[in-house]
């Protein structure tokens, strides 16, 4: 009778401890799994490197912003602390004057809302390669930005797309898989741009199209057939300003490229290739040996 007592309460305890177990295991991984969004109840806006710094600190190693993020303010020059980040449920604002290196966002996947590049001293966005999903791309006054080759994985946007004002932006290549835009397409006062072939895959643009104010750009054959080139009916849902279309002053953009009549007899359905351009966004001159000497340096080979 002892001996069976025994063995029945040993047999309830073991009983319990496996339910004991498989409990905590369940709460372990709702915890671990909740874990991955981090921790705040609206959308973070962070104003001095400092609090960037504390980000983990702060709000947890956590992979998911519940809502948007905005960096602002001046000494801000990099974001490393934010390397956990994979997906932002909102819009991702790059406003600080400072900011030079965003390679922290280099895990960043998936923006629900839209990117907004403003005042930044960035000279690409490389960091944005694994990139799949995003909402919209806005980049407005970037001085030092040369390209968007980080957007290279991006085939849609739900919303808008806005080049404006890059003096250096010298290509849109990483735009080139991009099919369809929901919103607007802006690429204005872009004085260093001399082609927009990354268009030549786009299918549809659900808002306006403008593209003036660059004073390079001559070469628009990549948005023919957007404008029907081939069918005969253009693909863009609202008004369309190319060059002098537009209402703005200094609108033009180089001859060929200067109004969307321009524009369609530019097609020729041949390879679009680009020739090896001078990297300079304003008219060159050389008033001393020391430039002529630096030539290749400052403008390339």
């Amino acid at each position: 009778g002892l001996m069976q007592l025994c063995t029945a309460w040993i047999y309830r305890a073991c009983e319990f401890l496996v339910i004991f177990l498989v409990v905590c295991f369940a709460l372990s991984s709702i915890r671990a799994e909740a874990s991955g969004v981090c921790d705040m109840e609206a959308a973070l806006v962070i104003n001095d490197q400092g609090t960037v710094n504390a980000f983990v600190q702060n709000y947890g190693a956590c992979d998911t912003m519940p809502y948007g993020l905005t960096i602002s303010g001046e000494n801000i020059t990099q974001i490393d602390s934010l390397a956990n980040l994979k997906s932002i449920r909102g819009d991702l604002e790059l406003v600080a004057p400072d900011l030079a290196d965003i390679s922290g966002l280099s895990n960043l996947q998936s923006v629900e809302g839209r990117i907004n590049l403003q005042g930044t001293q960035l000279t690409n966005i490389d960091a944005f390669s694994s990139l799949s999903e995003l909402g919209g791309f806005r980049a407005f006054d970037n001085p030092l930005l040369e390209n968007v080759d980080g957007l290279a994985g991006v085939a849609a946007l739900t919303g808008i797309l806005s080049i404006y004002k890059n003096p250096k932006m010298w290509d849109l290549d990483g735009l080139s898989n991009i099919e369809s835009v929901d919103g607007l397409v802006q690429i204005i006062d872009n004085d260093g741009l001399t082609d927009v072939n990354a268009f030549i895959g786009l299918q549809r643009v659900g808002g306006t199209l403008s593209v003036y104010g660059n004073g390079a750009l001559a070469k628009c054959e990549g948005i023919a057939p957007l404008l029907g080139a081939v069918t005969g009916v253009s693909s863009v849902t609202g008004r369309v300003s190319i060059g002098e279309e537009s209402a703005s002053t200094n609108s033009d953009n180089r001859d060929g490229c200067n109004n969307s009549e321009e524009v369609l007899a530019s097609y020729t359905s041949a390879e679009l290739i680009r020739p090896n351009y001078c990297r300079v966004s304003a008219e060159v001159v050389l008033n001393n040996q020391l430039l002529v000497n630096a030539f290749v340096q400052n403008y390339g080979a």
